[in-house]
């Protein structure tokens, strides 16, 4: 009781430090005495801190018990191992900047919007490079998720990424833009030449039958009979001469052994621009027989209709290494990365990468 000028002396010459951690040592809580020895006692881990000593005196002095255990397990070098993401070449070219990244700050929440229709350009497919392309796209993405072009950052000419003030936000343009991001597409089939294109009226013709007649002179079938050419519109950008040929009158198919098992090839198709492909036939005999078909009409509205789907991944920043923290230092910190994005999918969870000798990324 003595001590340093008595208790209250005691207490009058403690630090702020000394007061907060250890308090009056000649002051008893009676409810102390009221709990049971079997709970005071008991041993129990002690919580997650922060790095700093203070962080782990804070800890202890909430600690709901007199004993707390620290574990640090001394892991294996091949249980250390982190999967990383997996990112397929092509995907993402071109990664955010920090500044479109860091504009509504840490809560901020990210999609990935991919598999946008890839915008043309003068007849030509859209370069990354080109200003108003990468703009065409960025508004397309701006309409489809609802957002303002200046949240829109494209990563390649089909897709980019979409920034929200929150990730509740974010979640809930996922619901809202589905509407948008579903849409029916089907093929149209016409002649390739109209006639106005050779009937000799000194350019009388539409426009219409100008541009078939051009397109048939640029294609690779210009020395071949027009009226046995058809024209398919409405393509999606991206899409092959294989799977227009594969398509259009499938092998073996009923619709095809209505035209004597007709069978189209890839060199039989020719791109006149990203969406208008012509497609050579035997005879204009044939091609005739084809335009007026109803079967044909049905099949390419109705059995090769398709929903162009949008999609839409979660996407957060990456994290990287920032020291240690825990008594010894033997937590692992970690910090956001300035412009590296993880799109959900790419990276497996520890358990699943640590589980298995070889991990393998499926897509599409």
């Amino acid at each position: 009781r003595g001590g340093r000028g008595g208790g209250r002396g005691f207490q009058s010459d403690m630090s702020d430090f000394e007061r907060k951690y250890l308090g009056d040592p000649t002051f008893v809580d009676p409810a102390i005495d009221r709990i049971p020895k079997a709970v005071v006692n008991t041993l129990l881990p002690l919580a997650d801190h922060g790095p700093e000593f203070v962080n782990f005196l804070d800890t202890m002095h909430d600690h709901p018990t007199k004993f707390a255990s620290v574990e640090r397990l001394n892991l294996h070098p091949e249980s250390r191992r982190e999967p990383l993401p997996i990112i397929v070449p092509g995907t993402r070219t071109v990664e955010p900047t920090p500044e479109f990244l860091d504009h509504y700050g840490q809560y901020a929440g990210y999609l990935f919007v991919s598999n946008v229709p890839h915008p043309t350009m003068d007849g030509k497919l859209g370069e990354y490079d080109d200003v108003l392309a990468r703009q065409s796209l960025v508004e397309s993405i701006a309409d489809i998720m609802g957002v303002d072009a200046l949240d829109v950052f494209p990563t390649t000419m089909t897709s980019g990424y979409v920034r929200y003030r929150s990730f509740d936000d974010a979640q809930t343009a996922v619901t809202s833009s589905q509407p948008k991001r579903l849409t029916d597409i089907a093929l149209d089939m016409s002649p390739a030449v109209t006639d106005g294109d050779n009937d000799g009226d000194d350019g009388d013709g539409d426009d219409e039958a100008e541009n078939g007649a051009a397109s048939v002179s640029a294609s690779a079938f210009r020395d071949a009979d027009p009226a046995s050419l058809v024209k398919i519109t409405n393509i999606t950008p991206g899409t092959t001469k294989h799977t227009i040929a594969k398509v259009f009158l499938p092998e073996g198919s009923t619709l095809s052994a209505k035209f004597d098992k007709l069978v189209i090839t890839a060199d039989s198709v020719d791109f006149v621009n990203p969406t208008t492909a012509l497609v050579r036939l035997p005879s204009a005999a044939v091609a005739q027989s084809l335009l007026e078909s109803q079967d044909m009409q049905h099949h390419l509205k109705s059995d090769l209709k398709h929903k162009w789907h949008v999609k839409v991944f979660p996407a957060k920043r990456s994290k990287i290494r920032d020291g240690y923290a825990g008594p010894n230092r033997s937590r692992p910190m970690y910090k956001q990365s300035d412009s590296q994005m993880v799109v959900a999918g790419e990276v497996p969870t520890s358990q699943f990468f640590l589980g298995h000798s070889g991990v393998i990324h499926l897509r599409n």
